[in-house]
Protein backbone atom coordinates (compact mmCIF):
# COMPACT_ATOMS: atom_id res chain seq x y z
CA UNK A 1 0.00 0.00 0.00
CA UNK A 2 1.47 3.28 -1.11
CA UNK A 3 4.45 1.59 -2.78
CA UNK A 4 3.10 0.53 -6.17
CA UNK A 5 -0.59 1.11 -5.66
CA UNK A 6 -3.18 2.27 -3.17
CA UNK A 7 -5.37 0.06 -1.03
CA UNK A 8 -8.59 1.34 0.48
CA UNK A 9 -11.03 -0.40 2.77
CA UNK A 10 -13.96 -2.04 1.02
CA UNK A 11 -16.99 0.24 0.79
CA UNK A 12 -15.14 3.15 2.41
CA UNK A 13 -16.16 6.00 0.13
CA UNK A 14 -14.30 8.63 2.13
CA UNK A 15 -11.00 6.73 1.99
CA UNK A 16 -11.43 6.11 -1.75
CA UNK A 17 -12.24 9.77 -2.34
CA UNK A 18 -9.13 10.85 -0.41
CA UNK A 19 -6.92 8.40 -2.33
CA UNK A 20 -8.21 9.66 -5.68
CA UNK A 21 -7.84 13.27 -4.53
CA UNK A 22 -4.22 12.61 -3.54
CA UNK A 23 -3.50 11.14 -6.97
CA UNK A 24 -5.12 14.06 -8.76
CA UNK A 25 -3.33 16.68 -6.70
CA UNK A 26 0.14 15.11 -6.51
CA UNK A 27 1.84 14.40 -9.84
CA UNK A 28 5.07 13.24 -8.18
CA UNK A 29 3.16 10.65 -6.13
CA UNK A 30 1.33 9.46 -9.27
CA UNK A 31 4.61 9.14 -11.14
CA UNK A 32 6.30 7.26 -8.26
CA UNK A 33 3.41 4.81 -7.93
CA UNK A 34 3.28 4.29 -11.67
CA UNK A 35 7.01 3.65 -11.96
CA UNK A 36 6.98 1.24 -9.02
CA UNK A 37 3.96 -0.61 -10.41
CA UNK A 38 5.63 -0.94 -13.81
CA UNK A 39 8.83 -2.24 -12.22
CA UNK A 40 6.86 -4.80 -10.19
CA UNK A 41 5.03 -6.04 -13.29
CA UNK A 42 8.21 -6.23 -15.35
CA UNK A 43 9.97 -8.25 -12.63
CA UNK A 44 7.10 -10.50 -11.54
CA UNK A 45 4.76 -10.92 -14.48
CA UNK A 46 7.08 -12.16 -17.22
CA UNK A 47 5.38 -14.90 -19.29
CA UNK A 48 8.37 -17.24 -19.07
CA UNK A 49 8.67 -16.73 -15.32
CA UNK A 50 4.95 -17.37 -14.93
CA UNK A 51 5.22 -20.57 -16.98
CA UNK A 52 8.15 -21.80 -14.84
CA UNK A 53 6.30 -21.03 -11.63
CA UNK A 54 3.21 -22.82 -12.90
CA UNK A 55 5.26 -25.87 -13.93
CA UNK A 56 6.93 -25.91 -10.49
CA UNK A 57 3.52 -25.71 -8.86
CA UNK A 58 2.25 -28.70 -10.85
CA UNK A 59 5.40 -30.66 -9.97
CA UNK A 60 4.80 -29.87 -6.31
CA UNK A 61 1.21 -31.11 -6.52
CA UNK A 62 2.29 -34.23 -8.37
CA UNK A 63 5.01 -35.02 -5.82
CA UNK A 64 2.64 -34.49 -2.89
CA UNK A 65 0.11 -36.90 -4.44
CA UNK A 66 2.72 -39.64 -4.76
CA UNK A 67 4.10 -39.16 -1.24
Amino acid sequence: NGVNGILVKEEDEHELREAIKRLIENKNYRDELGAAAREFIEKNCDAELFARRLADFFKLIESSETA
